[in-house]
């Protein structure tokens, strides 16, 4: 089976949560009421480099509802462009977040939905089937009182809804369009004694004296031959009938709302919209095990259920036990945290140690312009899978695919997205808006060209060597490298280089002991010692045996996802719609395949020197070559002969035999009996040799 193409790829979370660092029992952000002559405070002046076209949406004033204030880029008024510091923060914060191995901080811990009639996934086909019976199914009105929502089930039908006849309903009240939503129509109904063999539903006829709304469904499910729809189910008002009332929870109504806004845009929870579920809306339930409330709620009785494992769950499952118990990781120490909600607590909030100041360019328009004499654009529409595309959003094994609620069900990583070449990022964006494409589903923007320069100080105070060093290898990448920042990142939009021109740090003792501006400033040769001193103590926090960072696939695939000279091509990271890759639920190739494929690891730095500053190490020692085996994590503990582990297929030989890629870094080569097998695909191995090192040193498939 081919692999699915996407501008975006998963970075693994790994197999836990590194904490923060604590000092004498304290964690660095207990002590912020003064500077610490024994940590790192200073700045770090930084200049940002476009090399694709860039779009930050402007700020719009409380009273301007116009669309031209929606498109403009951001800036103070004096059309000189602003990168927002706000904005910074976030792109830094997302690569220190896998580089530390921070939690997923902003991580949705929502339900989300399915739907399967003749999936090509067999697995999720029958847990469907198996949760959607008719003995849970009914409809009725949904009524809130007292701040709660019920379904009032009219006792006129056995389920509160029947059948009618599609012969029976007017041709102009079906759906026509694809992007048309009818309304439900009042109807009156008489049942008959009939009743439909599958569902044992009432099948009733469109005239007579009870009253209810006809639905009118989305679009039909694909049948045999062409058979046209038959069936059309009419929901029994229940007002002056003998009801049944099913409580609906407060979780199943707000996930449901919550799945229409990603299935179909945040209008969805609008009573504007036309499947909006609220006060005196028709719906249909599938009622629990129990029958005693709501288990799902829909628009349509083909509705789609929730499943019972949520993103967050399949989260943890992709740590080791008890690692999602760690109080306060790195990225949180560092960048700080909030905590919402009733629970939450003074000391739960912790105040953040860096500073990010606005970016500044160095022209104005229009020369800063992407096109000076058209320079409103709009992007491509590119709509794609959600998070219900399990087979990219998850984990997986080529034998067998795992849904949410399997029991393998382990997040993929951490999103990101490919960079794109300077001419697909401006070919994604046109003067005007496509014809057949409706002016609802598009936006405008004024995009900024390649090759700007923007120049902003990030400062920062009480940070430890570690925290220090881990500050600087998210900002300051390795050559080859760059951040994506903006909107459009999935269309190319806003790749930049981010270089630090100037680093300063604060002598606190001698800055006290003495007066002048300049004084206890500490700059040059001194603060890169201490920049290569601060990155040694980060990377000996994570792995005690490396050198380097990009020793393990985790890092080696973060590297595949940041890399600008080795990226791959635009036709294997494009976008392709909803075709085959989706209805067959191709998976994707791993970005440590696709990036060794483009060289990835020929540009790997190899030192602390070579990280800091993107050059060879100094102190004569001989050095590794990049492409060879990396130094390994520590063996977890336990782990022997006979041990099943997963491991990537990397390579492979036409006599069978290939290379597998452990999760600590490990290249286990030789490994036979993997016909059938694809590169990039993930399987189980055997191990049945572990040399002295720790290392596995030979395998075979599970």
């Amino acid at each position: 089976m081919p692999h699915a193409r996407t501008p975006y790829n998963f970075v693994p979370v790994g197999d836990r949560i590194v904490p923060a660092e604590k000092i004498d029992g304290k964690y660095p952000f207990e002590e912020q009421d003064f500077l610490h002559p024994d940590r790192n405070t200073g700045w770090l002046d930084i200049q940002i480099t476009t090399l694709t076209p860039l779009y930050t949406r402007g700020a719009k004033k409380p009273n301007d509802i116009s669309e031209d204030a929606a498109e403009d880029y951001f800036h103070y008024g004096d059309r000189r462009p602003i990168l927002p510091g706000s904005s910074l923060r976030g792109m830094v914060r997302s690569v220190f977040e896998a580089m530390t191995m921070s939690r997923m901080e902003f991580l949705s811990d929502r339900r989300l939905f399915y739907r399967s009639f003749a999936e090509a996934a067999g697995n999720i086909r029958a847990l469907y089937q198996s949760r959607f019976t008719k003995d849970r199914l009914c409809a009725g009105q949904l009524i809130e009182r007292d701040g709660r929502l019920y379904l009032l089930v009219s006792e006129a039908a056995p389920k509160g809804f029947v059948l009618v006849s599609a012969s029976e309903v007017r041709a102009d009240w079906q759906r026509r369009g694809m992007h048309e939503y009818p309304a439900p129509r009042d109807v009156q109904v008489t049942t008959t004694s009939q009743q439909h063999r599958m569902l044992g539903v009432a099948v009733a006829r469109l005239q007579g004296s009870i009253p209810g709304w006809l639905i009118v469904p989305g679009r039909d499910v694909p049948k045999k031959g062409g058979a046209q729809r038959k069936w059309f189910q009419v929901i029994l008002k229940p007002e002056g009938q003998r009801c049944r009332e099913y409580a609906v929870p407060k979780d199943v109504y707000e996930d449901y709302l919550n799945w229409g806004a990603m299935a179909h845009g945040n209008r969805f929870k609008t009573p504007k919209a036309p499947r909006f579920l609220g006060h005196r809306a028709p719906a249909f339930a599938l009622l629990s095990s129990d029958g005693k409330q709501v288990e799902a709620i829909g628009a349509n009785m083909m509705m789609h259920l929730r499943y019972e494992t949520s993103i967050g769950k399949a989260y943890e499952r992709s740590l080791t036990p008890g690692s999602a118990n760690v109080d306060v990781d790195m990225a949180q120490s560092v960048f700080g945290r909030v905590r919402e909600g009733n629970d939450a607590k003074r000391t739960d909030q912790i105040r953040s140690r860096v500073f990010f100041q606005d970016a500044i360019c160095n022209q104005v328009a229009p020369a800063v312009l992407l096109d000076p004499g058209n320079p409103v654009k709009v992007p491509d529409v590119l709509s794609g899978p959600k998070p219900t595309a399990f087979q990219v959003y998850l984990r997986q094994d080529a034998r067998d695919l795992a849904h949410w609620d399997s029991k393998s069900a382990t997040i993929a990583g951490r999103k990101m997205y490919w960079h794109r070449s300077p001419s697909a990022a401006a070919g994604a964006l046109k003067p005007d808006v496509p014809e057949g494409v409706s002016d609802t589903q598009i936006t405008r923007i004024t995009p900024l060209k390649a090759g700007l320069t923007f120049k902003a100080r990030i400062r920062f105070e009480n940070l430890t060597d570690a925290e220090l060093g881990a500050l600087y290898a998210s900002v300051h990448l390795p050559s080859g490298m760059a951040h994506k920042f903006g909107m459009g990142k999935n269309m190319g939009l806003g790749s930049v280089r981010v270089d630090v021109t100037d680093a300063v740090l604060v002598d606190v003792r001698a800055r006290y002991l003495a007066a002048g501006s300049d004084v206890g400033l500490v700059a040059g040769d001194a603060v890169r010692e201490r920049l290569i001193q601060a990155y040694g103590a980060f990377v000996r926090l994570l792995f005690r045996n490396s050198t380097t960072l990009w020793a393990n696939r985790r890092m080696i695939a973060l590297a595949a996802m940041l890399s600008w000279d080795g990226r791959p091509s635009d036709d294997e990271t494009q976008q392709v719609g909803f075709s085959d890759q989706w209805k067959y639920r191709w998976t994707l190739q791993s970005p440590t395949v696709l990036g060794r494929s483009h060289g990835i690891m020929d540009v790997l730095p190899v030192s602390p020197s070579s990280d800091v500053e993107g050059g060879e190490p100094d102190d004569g020692r001989p050095l590794a070559r990049a492409n060879d085996d990396p130094p390994s994590r520590p063996r977890p503990a336990g782990a022997h002969v006979g041990d099943r582990v997963p491991g990537q297929l990397v390579a492979k030989s036409p006599a069978g035999t290939g290379t597998v890629l452990l999760d600590d870094g490990t290249e286990v080569k030789g490994v036979p009996g993997l016909y059938g097998c694809r590169v990039g695909e993930t399987y189980r191995f055997k191990v049945i040799d572990v040399g002295g090192d720790g290392k596995v040193r030979k395998l075979v498939r599970a």
